[in-house]
């Protein structure tokens, strides 16, 4: 067999029908001729890296550029998407040059940190990501969704058509947007051709979305996108599914009532939702929580991409001084001694004894406040050096709601 010379570059247009076979391959998944012209209005196609085998593209890999909202500020972030490397071509390094060649560039460009959604979370690690959000999951009987001390519906609900619902949602989403860690800005574009993008074959036999609007003193105040799948049991009986694709709201009195209308829906026997934030209120709005089998998993995977940039980002519930012994095997400009003055929130090199050690993939879980300092040192993730320092990083770092990502990408 014959050396393999790899290179990872850039792709240009004419390479558009390789990049997309080989994410076919990677994933298994096959993307309609008709997928493509959206596809190529979603992607920034300077972001689109490949690893090529003489012509042959045999690696992918992606970044949407982000406006991102961290604690206090949103930044440029590099949404990292579109990963992966065909079956003949595994174990040889190539996921690795990729990735490397993609940390560069965001470095180059003065992105602090980059995110994506792992299809297998132990990949990434090894490239310096840590966990840094959690999504919930619902699966309840449709019977069994009520309110504790239900004071009857406020508001008024609407039916939103296909084409005003850009009219109405990204007001509503930007609303929530700027203050929730973990998301971010929706051009009009990517509300077409992604957050709302719904053909047929990715319905997998339910109905095309339906949107609801909610209007609490005559303004639009929260929103649910979600499909049915209709289904009668023994013939008779209905017994369909609704499945919540998306669902906002700006108050606890329109997230009540956005999840009323839900709940309300005739023949329905079961309602599911994924991609809720890990503090989703309506588990405490419920007499019967455990109804609701509201469940975990992973979701965001941050990147520290600059330590110093990234620190200073973002903002900071407590006045403290930490000095942080960072291990950043995959990006060495990230390693060694931090020191930040939360007060400023300036970051500078220091040879100061730290307070706390880590590695680099530990920072992600605290940044967003997705995790604290405590739960990291407790699962042996942080070693605290100087007494104290676990709880004045925990104060500092403390958001007033979890990160949350409605959508992955």
């Amino acid at each position: 067999m014959r050396p393999m010379s790899i290179e990872v570059r850039n792709i240009e247009k004419r390479h558009l029908e390789g990049f997309v076979t080989t994410i076919e391959h990677a994933f298994g998944a096959e993307m309609r001729a008709s997928d493509i012209p959206n596809f190529e209005r979603k992607i920034d196609i300077d972001r689109m890296h490949a690893a090529f085998d003489d012509d042959q593209i045999v690696g992918t890999a992606g970044v949407f550029p982000f406006r991102f909202t961290i604690p206090g500020n949103v930044v440029d972030a590099a949404g990292v998407t579109m990963v992966g490397v065909l079956p003949s071509h595994r174990r040889r390094g190539i996921l690795r040059s990729m990735m490397e060649t993609q940390m560069r560039d965001a470095h180059d460009r003065d992105e602090h940190i980059a995110v994506l959604w792992a299809s297998e979370e132990s990949i990434y690690q090894r490239f310096g990501y840590g966990l840094a959000s959690n999504q919930g999951h619902v699966n309840i009987e449709r019977d069994r969704a009520a309110f504790l001390d239900d004071q009857g519906p406020i508001g008024r609900v609407r039916m939103v058509p296909a084409d005003e619902r850009l009219k109405v949602l990204p007001s509503i989403y930007e609303q929530i947007r700027k203050d929730t860690p973990g998301m971010y800005e929706r051009s009009l574009t990517w509300w077409e051709v992604h957050s709302f993008y719904d053909p047929e074959h990715l319905r997998h036999g339910a109905t095309p979305y339906f949107c609801a609007v909610v209007e609490l003193d005559g303004e639009p105040s929260g929103y649910v996108v979600y499909r049915m799948k209709s289904r009668w049991a023994d013939d008779t009986t209905p017994a369909s599914v609704v499945e919540v694709h998306e669902a906002l709201a700006t108050s606890p009195d329109a997230t009540r009532e956005v999840w009323r209308y839900v709940f309300g829906i005739d023949l329905v026997q079961r309602i599911t939702a994924y991609y809720l934030p890990a503090d989703w209120p309506v588990f405490l709005m419920v007499p019967e929580p455990r109804r609701l089998r509201f469940s975990f998993s992973e979701s965001l995977w941050l990147r520290i991409v600059d330590i110093e940039g990234a620190l200073a980002d973002r903002s900071y519930a407590a006045e403290t001084a930490l000095t942080f012994e960072v291990v950043d095997e995959f990006c060495p400009w990230n390693t060694g001694r931090w020191k930040l003055d939360t007060a400023t929130a300036r970051v500078e090199r220091t040879e100061d004894e730290p307070d706390l050690a880590l590695k680099v993939n530990a920072l992600a879980g605290p940044y967003l406040g997705g995790f604290t300092f405590t739960e990291l040192a407790a699962a042996g993730r942080v070693t605290e050096l100087t007494p104290g320092a676990l709880e004045r990083a925990d104060a500092a770092f403390h958001t007033p709601r979890k990160p949350w990502c409605p959508e992955n990408f």
